[in-house]
């Protein structure tokens, strides 16, 4: 066995290996990827509503009616709107799955960059995005660990649980 340093790098200079990542917890990380812009739609859909349920929350006056409410601008609206967000848990979810997928996406280099916006938010067939690069489809595959690996430690990060790890679809 080699000799390992505090920061886990052996005598000639190479970390050791990592586990790989299980096809359960790949297929689940891969998922997540691929619904990136269906969660951002989403959370925009649960801010809009929460906005017009905490701005339209409180009867009008006599007179100053506008379909029987009006909008409420003061700071018990925004507390409102908060409390309406926080208690929504698939809005939660999507809020860190979407955090969690861009601070990985930033972690990439550009070429995996490419791959994920080809490959899992443009949903490219693997085989196609391999010929539209200079790539065999097993360095494609290569790529798609570490894009998994790099997104999965975010998650696990930011507490973030796959369905793979016993969260519920």
């Amino acid at each position: 066995p080699l000799a390992r340093g505090r920061d886990g790098v052996s005598a000639r200079g190479r970390r050791p290996r990592e586990r790989a990542v299980d096809d359960a917890t790949r297929r689940a990380v891969e998922a997540d990827l691929r619904r990136y812009r269906e969660y951002q739609a989403e959370m925009h859909r649960a801010e809009l509503h929460a906005a017009l349920a905490a701005g339209y929350a409180r009867p009008a006056p006599e007179g100053a009616r506008v379909n029987g409410y009006i909008p409420d601008p003061s700071l018990a609206t925004l507390a409102q709107y908060r409390r309406l967000l926080a208690a929504d848990e698939s809005y939660q979810r999507a809020r860190r799955v979407v955090a969690a997928i861009e601070a990985a996406y930033m972690r990439l280099d550009g070429v995996r960059r490419r791959i994920v916006e080809e490959l899992y938010w443009d949903g490219r067939p693997a085989a196609q995005v391999a010929a539209a690069w200079p790539m065999d489809e097993s360095t494609l595959r290569a790529h798609r660990r570490e894009i998994v690996r790099v997104t999965l430690m975010e998650f696990r990060r930011r507490g973030v649980p796959t369905y793979a790890e016993g969260e519920s679809a």
